[in-house]
């Protein structure tokens, strides 16, 4: 039989590893989103990020333009990312990556997740 001590301790670690974990991959409201003239002016390559706003135009075969409040960035969002979810430039989304910065073109976001806002 396994002793109260043993069991409490296990209880204990299970929330202590587990919590962090789910925490950290938290999306939706209240999630850290940031404009896209901060990504433009501060975003470092690979940082990740989460960005609000309306995709307005596709400029190329996974490259669209995100337009939010602050600015327009260019992202590139995969056809599995989409997931079936249709998207128009009324629909507001969320997307979540990673800054792409390199010296031959300019910055945009590689999306790895879609989020649907209503």
């Amino acid at each position: 039989m396994i002793s109260k001590t043993v069991l409490a301790a296990l209880v204990a670690g299970s929330f202590a590893f587990g919590l962090p974990a789910a925490q950290a991959q938290f999306t939706g409201a209240g999630a850290n989103v940031t404009p896209v003239e901060k990504i433009l002016s501060q975003g470092k390559d690979d940082q990740y990020v989460a960005v609000e706003g309306y995709i307005v135009q596709k400029v190329g075969n996974k490259d669209y333009i995100l337009k939010d409040k602050t600015g327009e960035i260019r992202v590139e969002i995969k056809d599995r990312v989409f997931a079936n979810q249709p998207v128009s430039p009324t629909t507001k989304v969320l997307l979540e990556g990673e800054v792409d910065k390199d010296w031959t073109g300019p910055m945009e976001i590689d999306v790895k997740k879609l989020t649907v806002v209503k």
